[in-house]
């Protein structure tokens, strides 16, 4: 044991764990499941983020691949009467 104490700092390590507040543990712990639910609806707020911002892009080449080419337009006819 007393190779142990030589090479491990006991007393630092107590002053540490003796300074902890249980009530800072405590809301710390309880904190945890927000943590988690926020990372977790981030996360599918990305990917339906993605998901949308794609089929709008997909949408808008769609659009503009369909629309006719303003050479294929036909002229316009004269006014007036034949």
């Amino acid at each position: 044991m007393a190779v142990l104490t030589e090479t491990v700092p006991v007393d630092q390590i107590r002053a540490k764990a003796e300074s902890i507040d249980p009530a800072r543990v405590a809301l710390a712990l309880a904190a945890i499941p927000f943590l988690v639910i926020g990372w977790i609806a981030r996360s599918l707020w990305r990917v339906v983020w993605a998901v949308v911002s794609f089929a709008f892009a997909a949408v808008q080449y769609g659009w503009a691949q369909a629309a006719p080419s303003p050479a294929a337009e036909p002229e316009p006819e004269p006014e007036g009467g034949p």
